[in-house]
């Protein structure tokens, strides 16, 4: 099988060939949590995962949910972060990749007596069985409005985000740089000291899918320059989801802020401020990848398109 890909931005083109695709049908890695030992305010709970897939998994996460009785208290091989009673465990650094064919295992304590529901590894069912991925960002939070607040602060409210599978979490980053996470959709924040400033709110659902920024921009005059065109535009395989395909590339800049991306996969157009997109693949088939940067005041980049293509025998 011969594949090329064609790379074009704005009026470049560069060729390159010899790439095999060889999209994924083995079993999906499975992840399970057991509980090792109980008592009357809490539990031990063992976490293993294993790959089946024939190359290292690596930067995995396993999430679950538990009643708000219940708390991760202390962990072992795994970090633990939480937004209410949604908990993501990410390996330590000393133990990212679980070897081709391997597992791996870590445990936690926990208090309480919930246990864990809803697992998902790399977003997917842990139990492995197969099901459609979570592949589509939350939609752009509302208009961000002010609320009143004390002298200092600043707080802004909007309307929320919707999501095939659900909102776990909104992201305010103020002057680029994430400054907090909220399961509300409000917040209240100091007052940036510098007079040009940005507010900008994102939704994040189970899977890591991020939707555009949701923006406020304070003492800029009017932006009419874009952002830059994204480049390094690649598609490659979907390490742990077989069957997609993953398209990725580096991130604009702007003299204001970047809001998000437009991803075009053959027509399907994507929003998201993430800098990787993933679509289901079927050999043979022609794929063209067409990605443009906005910023927010609605201007939008120069896009950047890759064509991957199996011709027929």
């Amino acid at each position: 099988m011969n594949v090329y890909l064609v790379r074009t931005v704005t009026a470049a083109v560069v060729v390159a060939g010899g790439v095999v695709l060889t999209p994924g049908a083995a079993l999906a890695s499975t992840a399970t949590i057991t509980v090792d030992s109980a008592w009357a305010a809490g539990y031990v709970a063992r976490l293993t995962i294993h790959n089946t897939e024939t190359t290292p998994l690596t930067d995995w996460k396993v999430e679950f949910d538990l009643a708000p009785d219940a708390n991760v208290q202390s962990a072992w091989n795994v970090t633990f972060t939480h937004v209410g009673g949604h908990w993501t465990a990410k390996p330590a650094g000393y133990s990212a990749a679980v070897p081709a064919g391997g597992s791996f295992t870590a445990g936690f304590v926990a208090s309480g007596t919930s246990r864990p529901t809803g697992c998902l590894l790399n977003g997917a069912p842990c139990d492995g069985v197969a099901t459609t991925p979570d592949v589509t960002p939350p939609s752009t939070p509302g208009k961000l409005s002010p609320l009143p607040t004390a002298a200092g602060r600043i707080g802004y409210g909007w309307a929320p985000s919707t999501d095939d599978h659900g909102v776990v979490r909104y992201e305010v980053f103020v002057d680029n740089q994430k400054v907090t996470e909220t399961t509300y959709t409000n917040f209240i924040e100091p007052t940036p000291t510098n007079p040009r400033w940005v507010i900008g709110v994102r939704a994040v659902d189970a899977a890591g899918n991020a939707s555009p920024f949701s923006t406020q921009v304070s003492g800029w005059p009017v932006d009419t320059v874009p952002p830059s065109a994204p480049t390094d535009l690649r598609i490659a395989g979907a390490a742990g989801v077989p069957g997609y395909l993953a398209a990725s590339w580096t991130a604009s800049t702007d003299t204001v802020t970047v809001a998000g991306y437009e991803v075009t996969v053959n027509g399907r157009t994507t929003l998201t401020s993430n800098t990787r997109l993933l679509f289901p693949v079927h050999v043979p088939q022609v794929y063209t990848v067409r990605v443009r940067a906005y910023d927010a005041a609605g201007n939008f980049s120069p896009a950047t398109t890759l064509t991957l293509a199996e011709p027929p025998a």
